[in-house]
């Protein structure tokens, strides 16, 4: 929960600075055009899972040590004339593995070195700022586990906030904060009749490029 807080602190910080850096009328932001077209992009950042597993009525968590993370993006965007920007994209990102552990009993200790990929799309919604977009998004997706983890799949929720700052015509950088939740069985973690559960934190940057719909000037 204190990544999803640190995220959120971050993206207030972020908008309004991003927001007047947009409105400065060097920055060209009265131009014709808007954000409808196609975009693919790239990313890297930190990963934060929260996981458990739920066996014979009892919980027991896994420690939340941050890992590395890279991903991709894409998808495609429609501006309506109030300035609402609508889209729809898919995502594929990859968390490595870091070691967790947990105590079962007094001296019973199981320990695994795992990470998951996620895949997965999402619908969403923004505002037109000129070369600053910042967006929601929300879909569905689904995990695979690596490394001590690798019999370990299961589907669920994916959601977040983002923010598109356009620096070139085709060019752009964004930060988005980002959470998947999902359930699968157990066994490959030592739980043999165990359920587990993720919540998949993402906080990360990147560069997208982006292919304006011809008729479309684009947002610069």
């Amino acid at each position: 929960m204190k990544c999803i807080g640190y995220s959120l602190a971050l993206i207030l910080v972020l908008v309004p600075c991003l927001s007047a850096r947009a409105a400065d009328p060097g920055s060209d932001t009265s131009r014709p055009g808007n954000w409808t077209g196609l975009f693919v992009g790239g990313d890297l950042g930190i990963s934060v899972t929260e996981s458990g597993v739920t066996q014979s009525g009892i919980t027991y968590n896994f420690p939340t040590n941050p890992a590395f993370t890279i991903g991709f993006e894409y998808g495609f965007l429609y501006e309506l004339p109030i300035k609402l920007v609508l889209g729809v994209d898919g995502y594929g990102n990859f968390n490595f593995a870091s070691n967790n552990s947990v105590r079962i009993g007094r001296n019973n200790i199981i320990s695994s070195n795992f990470g998951t990929n996620a895949f997965g799309g999402d619908l969403r919604i923004g505002y037109d700022l000129g070369r600053l977009l910042p967006y929601a998004m929300i879909g569905g997706g689904i995990i695979e586990g690596t490394s001590d983890a690798s019999n370990l799949d299961g589907s669920g929720v994916h959601a977040g906030l983002g923010i598109n700052y356009l620096v070139a015509r085709y060019v752009g950088l964004f930060g988005e904060w980002s959470i998947q939740q999902a359930s699968a069985n157990a066994a490959s973690l030592g739980f043999p009749n165990g359920t587990a559960g993720f919540l998949i934190n993402n906080i990360v940057g990147g560069v997208s490029f982006y292919l304006w719909i011809p008729g479309m000037n684009g947002p610069y």
